[in-house]
């Protein structure tokens, strides 16, 4: 059988359908954004990478902070033609469209929020990004989601179908649940980690529908709480 090609329609769609999930994830985690960022040494850093850049939500906010030059990078084309469209690229401001297993430029610290778990292998990108910094230098997660500690009320099963879903699209659902361990695999030093839970309320219906599909049904009363972890780690050397 022949493999089915994605229209551009379709890819465009699927894009309008991440933008509005990650702009959701980004509102919901200024809090704990600010939190981080408090922790960093921000204003010493010249140079900043975020892989998974996605729409480029993060990038204005970073540059601000840090004063220092930015590149996003992501997988997705279409996906960073609304990044450019949301921050325009400029000196100090770069969004490139590649693989980061074939390209992660030198930086002074590295930015990402919801993009390991999404990696068959985060480790060894990890060890690869460890060999980017300079000794000391800084990775910062400022979420992941801990697949395994989703909640629901009342249990219906849809947890679990979430779960398959990510399963079958290659995600690492054990990620968010051994962060620490995973950057400690990858050679890096645990500065400071934690987690939030969010409270009880309804499903994003994007999110739904992309994982399960637009014709998935649940209750108006079905409610679901996601735990979310972070952490900033550090090369040797510091």
């Amino acid at each position: 059988m022949s493999k089915r090609m994605v229209s551009p329609a379709e890819i465009q769609c699927k894009s309008k359908v991440l933008a509005r999930i990650y702009r959701r994830q980004f509102i919901e985690l200024a809090q704990l954004r600010r939190h981080i960022c408090s922790i960093v040494p921000l204003r010493r850093f010249n140079t900043v990478v975020e892989p998974g850049c996605g729409t480029g939500l993060l990038a204005e906010e970073i540059i601000s902070l840090a004063d220092a030059s930015y590149t996003g990078i992501d997988i997705s084309e279409s996906i960073l033609s609304i990044a450019r469209r949301n921050v325009p690229e400029r000196d100090g401001l770069l969004f490139v469209h590649a693989d980061i297993r074939e390209y992660l430029p030198a930086a002074d610290a590295f930015f990402s929020s919801f993009f390991l778990a999404g990696l068959t292998d985060p480790v060894t990108f990890l060890r690869r990004a460890a060999d980017a910094l300079p000794k000391g230098g800084f990775y910062i997660v400022f979420g992941e989601y801990n697949y395994s500690g989703i909640m629901e009320d009342p249990p219906s099963g849809l947890a679990g179908r979430i779960i398959e879903s990510l399963l079958r699209g290659g995600f690492s659902i054990e990620l968010g649940g051994k962060l620490d361990s995973v950057f400690t695999e990858a050679g890096f030093n645990t500065v400071i980690s934690g987690s939030v839970r969010g409270d009880m309320q309804k499903p994003d219906r994007d999110y739904i529908s992309l994982q399960l599909g637009s014709g998935y049904r649940y209750t108006a009363h079905h409610l679901l709480s996601w735990e979310i972890v972070w952490g900033v780690y550090r090369t040797p050397g510091a």
